[in-house]
């Protein structure tokens, strides 16, 4: 007769010390590759942001008629008016704001104006007006250059489009 052989303390030791040393190491790729994505997707969500911000601004812009006076430039604030409202793009304390005001035309006064925040850590705005030199005085602007810079975790991105006016060729 053949005893059974058991299982020797030593290997269960050695068997248990293996273990946690490949469970070490896959919590510690885990780790490190969640938070490789958690810096990936803030970075793409700031840029997702200056991306919607600049849409939103495109909006305001070729909803405007095209008569020159709709847009004015000033203090390095953007204002853009429409037939009800005007719209004033500024930068206040790193945050880029969208301070709209209505026109009511029933009691023709304007409305409490409404602040809306477009963008988070943004570092820097420019705007800039763009003229056709061949046309005549009232019709000369006929785009608005806008650039955003944001500030993402590591770096800073650099947002720059370029803005027709509605029935205007850049």
């Amino acid at each position: 007769m053949q005893a059974n052989r058991g299982v020797f303390l030593t290997e269960i030791l050695v068997f248990l010390f293996l273990f946690s040393f490949f469970s070490l190491l896959v919590m510690q790729f885990i780790a490190t590759s969640t938070t490789s994505l958690a810096r990936i997707n803030k970075k793409s969500d700031q840029i997702a942001t200056l991306t919607s911000a600049i849409d939103w601004l495109m909006r305001d812009i070729q909803s405007i008629d095209i008569f020159v006076s709709q847009i004015i430039l000033e203090n390095k604030m953007l204002k853009v008016f429409t037939v009800s409202e005007r719209i004033t793009w500024k930068l206040y304390d790193a945050k880029l704001l969208r301070v709209s005001q209505r026109y009511d035309i029933k009691i023709k006064h304007w409305k409490k104006p409404y602040t809306c925040l477009v963008a988070k850590n943004v570092t820097c705005v420019t705007f800039s007006l763009l003229y056709n030199k061949k046309i005549s005085e009232n019709q000369n602007i006929i785009g608005v250059r806008c650039k955003l810079s944001g500030l993402t975790t590591e770096q800073t991105q650099h947002i720059d489009q370029t803005i027709a006016l509605r029935n205007r060729v850049l």
